[in-house]
């Protein structure tokens, strides 16, 4: 082969060779992690539920979203401070700089994410088969002994049992965790110089799914406080709080018709967006603990915002009776150490620098006036 051929041969291109240096581990994981669940799924005669594409077009379309937000929210922002007389041209030329040579790599980042959590539902939707539901009384009793004798959503009911507070919380749990899920990693890969907190996020997401989402959701099967009375048979134990749920039915994002809508999925072994009912551990909690480790590698500020979402979230998850307390605790818990495992060995203690510093440490391209319009604004810490 001539040497003009092997400089042509696609594994020697730069892109493809970025993609692997900074990607490549994950999307290797995401591959394997998707033959795995072929693999289990067709053991369990149960091919019906793999769905592996389901969230393609989530991922598409959130990817768009997330882009324009952040071209609103912080390009523009950023030109108009800078006194900029186009602030719209000049934020669309900034954001082409930052993703020129990019393209493909972030396409691949998206089909990967969505390829995941494709398979996470997949996986989730079949852990019934494996096991029923057997943890909610011992999970019910242990959040009530560890709230002195008191059902953890019955302290928050003065609270929050008031509609349009549970509205807003209904909102926040579903639409905003939604766009802050997809948003996150696509904001992330936005500015090349957060690339070693990008992979870290990354694999800290998989092993979040894959080994609390499946594995320890599989080993501690549980349905949640809504559906208690239909894994147990006692009605009564959280029967005031379902009654109270009810107040939102037909209205958008309405906590009970999304609960109502998981159960039929789950008797009718229908495999959608966001089917599969497991309560312990708390995904909805361990991934708002990620976003607040993320957020905080970004800027003391952005950190403390993304904490008092976190609060919401698991005040809410009880709340709205989608898990008893010791699940979303646990999630927390876990989630902190995946992120202290995941840290990058290389950059011993000075992990967080290259946020500070975008030029420091192996591998970072210098830095660019402003780089991150967000952590410009929260003050990195």
């Amino acid at each position: 082969m001539r040497p003009a051929e092997q400089r042509s041969w696609p594994l020697a291109s730069p892109h493809v060779r970025r993609i692997l240096a900074e990607d490549g581990v994950f999307h290797g994981l995401c591959v394997g992690y998707c033959a795995f669940a072929f693999v289990l799924l067709f053991a369990l005669n149960a091919l019906e539920r793999f769905v592996p594409l389901m969230y393609l077009p989530l991922w598409a379309t959130g990817a768009g979203i997330a882009l324009l937000v952040h071209l609103l929210a912080c390009e523009c922002l950023r030109t108009v401070r800078a006194g900029s007389k186009r602030p719209l041209s000049d934020a669309l030329a900034a954001l082409r700089l930052r993703t020129r040579g990019r393209i493909v790599q972030g396409c691949l980042l998206v089909v990967s994410l969505g390829l995941l959590f494709g398979c996470f539902t997949s996986v989730k939707n079949a852990l019934p088969l494996l096991s029923p539901f057997r943890f909610d009384k011992p999970l019910a009793d242990l959040g009530t002994a560890l709230h002195g004798g008191v059902a953890p959503w019955q302290w928050l009911h003065p609270i929050l049992g008031h509609q349009p507070v549970t509205r807003f919380i209904e909102v926040t749990y579903s639409s905003v965790w939604m766009l802050l899920l997809v948003g996150f990693p696509v904001l992330l890969f936005v500015h090349p110089e957060l690339r070693e907190l990008r992979r870290r996020y990354l694999l800290t997401t998989f092993l979040t799914l894959v080994l609390l989402g499946n594995v320890l959701a599989g080993l501690g099967m549980s349905a949640g406080p809504v559906y208690y009375g239909h894994v147990t048979g006692d009605h009564g134990r959280y029967g005031e709080l379902v009654r109270y749920l009810a107040f939102s039915k037909g209205l958008p994002y309405s906590a009970a018709d999304i609960q109502e809508h998981l159960w039929l999925s789950l008797q009718t072994d229908q495999v959608e967006l966001g089917t599969g009912i497991s309560a312990f551990p708390s995904i909805h909690v361990a991934m708002a603990t990620l976003f607040v480790l993320a957020a905080r590698r970004i800027g003391r500020r952005l950190g403390a915002v993304f904490m008092a979402y976190w609060v919401l979230i698991l005040a809410g998850s009880i709340h709205l009776g989608w898990h008893y307390s010791l699940d979303g605790y646990v999630s927390a818990v876990a989630v902190c150490g995946i992120w202290a495992m995941t840290r990058p060995r290389r950059a011993g203690r000075r992990a967080g620098a290259a946020v500070r510093d975008p030029g420091a440490g192996r591998g970072f391209e210098p830095a660019r006036p402003a780089p991150v319009g967000l952590a410009v604004r929260t003050g990195a810490a």
